[in-house]
């Protein structure tokens, strides 16, 4: 395992903010740039309402706060092509690295990693003091334990307990995975076309059940989310659908994209009790109802700018990333 290091922040010098482009009547989209060349891949919100970004191409994150330039933050390890990324309950930004996984704790400025011997895909805060994690090519998904981590050390990766866990489909190509409204964990099985459900028992150990989707292997589920209806929501790629799952009932229900081939990517749940989420392939952002109602919106970088990921941060806003044009796009809805 490899021991916490302290990081020099390197500060990069930033491009006028672009011009604020209308959406709506209430909304606009704006965009701040990161270094050339650094294919940003996926953003995070820090509990301080910090935008970090996962730059591909660099081993850096990169770190906008509020009213400040631009930092790059060296990774302790190399990138690897899953760019996982999640905020744990504790604030630290945990990440994908080569064979294992990465954390930054911003409050004492430092960084740390741990070796699994594999990668990780994706990851996401799970009950109590816990990350969950996908290993693709093990099939497995695995969780790191912070909850006796502590001091000033806190949540850094040598002292936490790993554990990890089969899938019961074989090559099941295990991608996101995120924190269901029953304390369960849901994941992608993008090779099958199948949603995971991990219910976890009081001492940490799931049960996995395996969910089929309509749209079969096409469906390629990437982005997964709990809804504001407390249903798991999902995008499938290449079935050009966003899926939901009702949790009680384990009906799925897809609803088609407006946009043919835009290769719906990713999704999280907006400040407006709507779903938001990005096209890939057509450069959009587009908002999706509890009901169904999707509305499209032209990203700023325009067709070509590669969208990979969105979250929502701080009051009203979602952070976006526009890996061909490195830079990340920011929406803000008025109401």
């Amino acid at each position: 395992m490899t021991p916490p290091s302290s990081v020099a922040v390197l500060a990069v010098p930033m491009e006028p903010l672009e011009p604020r482009w209308l959406l709506s009547a209430s909304n606009t989209f704006s965009e701040f740039q990161l270094a050339t060349g650094s294919d940003p891949e996926k953003v995070v919100v820090g509990k301080d309402g910090s935008v970090y970004v996962y730059e591909n191409a660099t081993n850096m994150l990169a770190r906008k706060r509020p009213g400040k330039p631009v930092e790059e933050i060296p990774m302790p390890g190399n990138a690897n092509q899953h760019f996982g990324m999640a905020v744990s309950k504790g604030g630290d930004i945990y990440f994908s690295i080569q064979n294992g996984i990465g954390a930054y704790t911003p409050k004492f400025n430092r960084t740390s990693a741990v070796d699994l011997g594999t990668d990780t895909t994706d990851m996401a805060p799970g009950p109590k003091s816990s990350i969950w994690f996908t290993e693709p090519n093990t099939n497995k998904i695995g969780r790191l334990d912070l909850a006796h981590v502590r001091g000033r050390n806190h949540q850094f990766l040598q002292n936490a307990p790993v554990t990890t866990y089969d899938v019961p489909t074989a090559n099941a190509g295990l991608a996101s995975i995120t924190l269901g409204p029953h304390n369960d964990m849901w994941f992608g099985e993008d090779f099958v076309g199948q949603l995971g459900q991990a219910v976890i028992d009081k001492n940490g150990v799931p049960t996995i059940t395996e969910h089929p989707l309509p749209a079969g292997v096409d469906a390629h589920p990437v982005g997964i989310t709990t809804g504001p209806d407390h249903n798991v929501w999902f995008a499938e790629v290449f079935a050009n659908k966003v899926g939901r799952i009702d949790v009680n009932t384990d009906q799925v229900t897809e609803f088609d994209v407006p946009t043919a081939n835009s290769e719906p990517f990713w999704i999280t749940t907006g400040p407006d009790k709507n779903l938001w989420f990005v096209e890939r392939a057509a450069g959009k952002v587009a908002s999706i109802t509890t009901n169904g109602d999707i509305t499209e919106y032209d990203a700023p970088g325009g067709p070509t700018s590669f969208l990979t990921s969105i979250v929502r941060g701080k009051k009203k806003t979602l952070y976006f990333t526009e890996t061909f044009v490195d830079r990340v796009g920011v929406l803000t809805l008025k109401k």
